[in-house]
């Protein structure tokens, strides 16, 4: 199995939850022939028909907003067919803001009607990633053992 973990970073969070993602698979999963850690603003969303398995996510700005490496992605998925991909999409943001981490589930509705297939429901964890680790490897533990 071939697995893409897609993440956008602007103050590293997302980033250590994206490796955290990728280390919980290495550990735990030695079946998994290839794990691909890239930055959103390095591909298009054409890289998830390449792979068995793509891992989604982001940081989120204030109540609403995809951080900014994230936009153009997010713009390109509508003219991509994504039909039978399988994905599921990871997020942080504050829990101080009235909208924690809504414009994942915008993303998921996105990836969804480009004919991706959402396998697991959204993790959204706060801005102290090092606190939810725990609750990130159970999240990608359960995810495997759906994929596998």
């Amino acid at each position: 199995m071939r697995i893409v973990i897609v993440y956008g970073s602007l103050t590293w969070n997302n980033q250590i939850m994206a490796e955290r993602i990728e280390e919980c698979i290495k550990v735990n999963y030695p079946q998994v022939s290839e794990i691909k850690l890239v930055e959103w603003f390095e591909v298009e969303p054409t890289i998830l028909k390449e792979y068995d398995f793509s891992f989604v996510g982001s940081s989120t700005w204030g109540d609403w907003d995809p951080c900014d490496v994230m936009v153009q992605f997010i713009d390109d998925i509508p003219a991509t067919n994504l039909s039978g991909i399988k994905t599921a999409v990871f997020c942080n943001g504050s829990r101080s803001f009235e909208q924690f981490c809504k414009v994942w589930d915008t993303l998921n509705e996105t990836l969804s009607d480009a004919g991706a297939q959402i396998i697991w429901e959204i993790i959204k964890v706060d801005w102290e990633i090092d606190e939810s680790f725990d609750e990130i490897d159970t999240w990608t533990k359960s995810i495997m053992k759906e994929i596998l």
